[in-house]
C-alpha cells in the first residue's frame, strides 16, 4: 500500500511482510506493510480511512519503531491531536496502532481510549409517535408523486422494516417477494456478512414494496430479476435498470417538508429499532437477527425510549406502593 504523499496506490501482493519482520521496521514502514495485509479484508472506504489515520500518526511518531511506542507516547499523541481533532477520530487513529501491536504480539496494555466529549450528541434519533404518523401519511399521500415517489417508498420501507438506505438501493427484483412479503439483503448491499439476511415485511411494508415493484416495472422498465428495484435515472430522465439509484435525498426533503418533521434517512432505522425493542413480546434474538446485529452492543445505539414510557416510570415512582411496603415489612421481620 503506497501511503506516500502521492496517494493510495497498489502494491505487489508478493511483497506481503511477515508479521515477525514488523518488529524491525519504523512505524510508517510497519503500518504500510500491515495495511497491505488487510487490503482484502476491509471495505475500500475503510482502507482509505486507515491510510489517512496512519499518515496522521506518522506526523507525530516519525521513524520510531512500533515496538518502542509506549503508553506515555500515546498519551502525548492524544494531547497533541486533541487541539485539532475530536475524541472519536483520535480513538480511531490509535485503534490502528493497537491492531498493529496486537498483530506483533506486543499489545499496548498502558493505553486508554479518550472519553466522548461532554457536548457529544448521538447522530441518530427515533421519531416520536406523532412524527412517525405524519411521515407515514406524507409517504402514503406521495407514493405516486412524479418526483418524490421513490423517496416515499424507500422512507416507508425503512420505517416499516428498519432497512438502511444502502440496503434498499442494492435490492434487485430477484431479491423481492410479494407473497410472502419479504426482501433478501445480499452481499452487495450488506455492510458486513452478518447483515446479509431475510427481512420480513408487515402489512404496510408489503404495500410499499408492491408499489416499488409496480414503479420499477411501469415507470423504469425493470422487468428481469437482475434489474434494480430502484434504478438509476439518466440526465435525459430515462432509466437504466442495470444500475442502482444514487439516492433519494431530494425527494425525502420534499416529503419531510410536507410532514413538518426534521430527520435523517437513517432515523427510520432508529425508529424501527426502538419500536421493536419497546414490545416485550418480541424475543431479543429475533430482533437482532432481523436488523442484522451481531451483538447486544447495538441495542443502546438504536433503542431510544420514548417520553411516554419514561412518564409512566415517573408516575409509578410517585405512587405510594402500599402492597410493596407491607411485603418489605414482612421480609424484614423474617430476616
Amino acid at each position: 500500500m503506497d501511503l506516500t504523499p502521492g496517494g493510495l496506490g497498489p502494491r505487489n501482493a508478493d511483497d506481503l511482510m511477515r508479521t515477525a519482520n514488523l518488529i524491525h521496521l519504523s512505524f510508517f514502514a510497519a503500518a504500510e506493510a500491515w495495511l497491505e495485509t488487510r487490503r482484502y479484508h476491509l471495505a475500500p472506504v475503510t482502507l482509505e480511512n486507515y491510510a489517512y489515520y496512519i499518515k496522521e500518526m506518522y506526523r507525530f511518531f516519525g521513524d520510531v519503531h512500533v515496538q518502542d511506542i509506549t503508553g506515555d507516547m500515546v498519551r502525548m499523541y492524544q494531547s497533541h491531536r486533541r487541539k485539532v481533532a475530536g475524541a472519536d477520530l483520535i480513538n480511531k487513529e490509535l485503534g490502528v496502532l493497537t491492531q498493529i501491536r496486537q498483530r506483533m504480539g506486543m499489545p499496548l496494555h498502558d493505553y486508554q481510549r479518550l472519553p466522548k466529549d461532554k457536548n457529544w450528541e448521538p447522530s441518530g434519533r427515533a421519531l416520536d409517535a406523532d412524527e412517525e404518523q405524519r411521515v407515514r401519511k406524507a409517504c402514503k399521500d406521495n407514493i405516486e408523486h412524479p418526483k418524490w415517489d421513490m423517496a416515499a417508498i424507500c422512507t416507508l420501507l425503512s420505517l416499516c422494516s428498519g432497512m438502511g438506505p444502502g440496503e434498499m438501493l442494492s435490492l434487485k427484483l430477484k431479491h423481492c417477494s410479494l407473497d410472502p412479503a419479504k426482501v433478501v439483503i445480499s452481499r452487495s448491499g450488506a455492510k458486513r456478512i452478518k447483515r446479509e439476511r431475510v427481512v420480513m415485511l408487515g402489512e404496510l411494508g408489503a404495500w410499499a414494496l408492491r408499489k416499488g415493484v409496480e414503479r420499477a416495472a411501469n415507470k423504469c422498465g425493470c422487468l428481469t430479476g437482475d434489474h434494480y428495484l430502484f434504478c438509476f435515472q439518466n440526465k435525459n430522465k430515462t432509466f437504466d435498470p442495470s444500475k442502482p439509484a444514487k439516492g433519494y435525498r431530494g425527494g425525502m426533503k420534499g416529503i419531510l417538508l410536507v410532514a413538518g418533521v426534521k430527520m435523517r434517512r437513517y432515523d427510520c432505522r432508529h425508529t424501527a429499532g426502538s419500536n421493536a425493542f419497546a414490545d416485550p413480546t418480541i424475543a431479543k434474538q429475533d430482533i437482532l437477527e432481523h436488523f442484522g446485529w451481531s451483538s447486544d452492543k447495538m441495542i443502546p445505539v438504536y433503542y431510544h425510549p420514548r417520553v411516554s414510557g419514561l412518564k409512566n416510570v415517573a408516575m409509578a415512582i410517585e405512587r405510594k406502593p402500599v402492597q410493596n411496603d407491607n411485603y418489605i415489612s414482612k421480609l424484614l421481620k423474617t430476616s
